[in-house]
């Protein structure tokens, strides 16, 4: 889910509503997982929130702060599959044997490695790659893992070239 129609950028609020965004959202998140899920029945399925998820509570509270009690449980329902762990802050990290799983917050390519000073898998950029450096001799890395949204879709047209060095695609991590 971009969650466009609550997004700070200028948007047309005739393209989608509120309502029909998240329930396609939804739907389409639902059916991912499933997916996963079936393909990998036996992984364990974590889902990190990024700033996009965040979108609706900053919009909500600006408007109306004293509903902050009311808006956790409701908007943490958007967020919850079967199957998967759901860490529900967009600051959460996870930590899986020496790698920090983070969505990130910088855009700088080797921001997170530098900053964690360990193996970082994060998302944020929507850019692909692997960066790696030294610590006290042993190689560490930052995977950047892309993302899994279809660019195409007027949501993510914010500007004409703005996706135009997104990568489509997921991350893969092995004991090599």
């Amino acid at each position: 889910r971009d969650m466009h129609t609550f997004s700070k950028f200028v948007r047309s609020i005739d393209f989608i509503t509120p309502k029909e965004e998240i329930e396609k959202g939804t739907l389409m998140a639902r059916l991912m997982w499933k997916t996963l899920r079936r393909m990998f029945p036996k992984a364990k399925c974590y889902q990190l929130r990024g700033n996009h998820e965040t979108r609706i509570e900053k919009l909500m509270l600006n408007k109306a702060p004293e509903f902050e009690s009311l808006l956790d449980e409701s908007v943490d329902k958007l967020f919850n599959f079967d199957g998967v762990i759901n860490l529900q802050s967009a600051k959460s990290e996870l930590v899986i044997g020496d790698t920090v799983f983070t969505h990130g917050w910088s855009t700088t390519p080797g921001y997170h490695l530098n900053y964690f000073m360990r193996n970082v898998v994060c998302g944020h950029t929507h850019n692909g790659g692997v960066l790696w450096r030294s610590k006290d001799g042993t190689p560490i890395y930052e995977l950047n893992v892309g993302h899994v949204a279809d660019v195409n879709q007027l949501p993510l047209m914010y500007r004409e070239t703005f996706t135009s060095k997104w990568v489509s695609g997921c991350g893969i991590i092995d004991k090599f």
